[in-house]
């Protein structure tokens, strides 16, 4: 007995196809009857919808010649080939739509008929109002402005040269007693529930109202790098930022990264920056 022979053919497809972008289509592949046909794969330029055998409907995505894959379908030990038919994506709107005649200049406005020759000119309302009234009263405004303007950047400009940007004149009461606030930390909740975020947030407060009350500036804005750069040719500011660089990089760790630190760390760090602030108030 002579084994089954198996035969593979190319089954060309003579369909042609005009389909239009994203309405469904029926492709025929043109399978011999009794045949398996493989499930066909779509691609991005096409959408599969139902598969009957060499029968395909599917939704064009792309508007040109779509390549349909070449499908494989057996019959026993048979296969066979399917070629692919045509598909051609046409266009949803003619030709002559896209041809986009100028309009004429100037726009043609003819009279209607019956109308009187001047008829257009009531349409004309720039020549019909006549020029705007003159009012005084935008400029009477715009001066008055510009006076409040200029009298509340004067106050302003009195009031910090007065009390410093923080609104803590260095003669209060508050800068001498700023050690001794940060000496009360060390009795804080934060301090002793190990609260470090919470604590190095009044720490960082505390420095910047030092900083304010020292040199003047207002800090509510500024990084520490930009209150460097800002200290930058005062007296001493170089000194300034070396005895506090251990307070500004815990400030940064603890607030900004979550670092951890522990209870007798956090104490000798508060002493030390009371101590700090003590002299640079004196």
């Amino acid at each position: 007995m002579r084994p089954a022979m198996q035969v593979s053919l190319l089954f060309l497809s003579t369909g042609l196809y005009a389909a239009d972008l994203g309405a469904p289509e029926v492709v025929d592949y043109g399978a011999p009857e009794g045949w398996e046909v493989e499930r066909a794969l779509p691609d991005s330029t096409w959408a599969l919808l139902e598969q009957e055998g060499g029968r395909i409907t599917l939704v064009p995505l792309a508007l040109d010649t779509i390549a349909l894959p070449t499908l494989k379908a057996w019959n026993g030990s048979d296969t066979l080939l399917l070629a692919p038919p045509l598909l051609v994506v046409e266009r949803t709107m003619p030709d002559t739509s896209y041809a986009v005649s100028p309009f004429p200049a100037p726009a043609p406005f003819p009279v209607p008929p019956g109308f009187p020759d001047d008829y257009l000119e009531a349409h004309r309302f720039w020549l019909v109002w006549g020029e705007p009234p003159r009012s005084l009263l935008f400029p009477v405004l715009a001066g008055a402005a510009a006076v409040a303007a200029a009298a509340a950047i004067m106050v302003t400009a009195r009031r910090r040269k007065r009390t410093g940007p923080s609104g803590v004149s260095p003669g209060s009461d508050a800068v001498p007693a700023l050690p001794a606030r940060i000496l009360a930390l060390l009795d804080c909740p934060a301090m002793a529930s190990g609260d470090w975020k919470t604590l190095f947030m009044e720490i960082d407060r505390l420095t910047r109202t030092l900083v304010e009350a020292r040199f003047g500036l207002d800090t509510s804005a500024l990084t520490y790098r930009q209150m460097s750069a800002a200290m930058r040719g005062r007296p001493d500011w170089k000194r300034f930022v070396e005895d506090f660089s251990a307070v500004i990089r815990e400030v940064t760790l603890q607030r900004y990264a979550g670092w951890g630190t522990t209870r007798d760390e956090a104490a000798a760090l508060v002493r030390a920056m009371a101590d700090s602030a003590g002299k640079w108030l004196k």
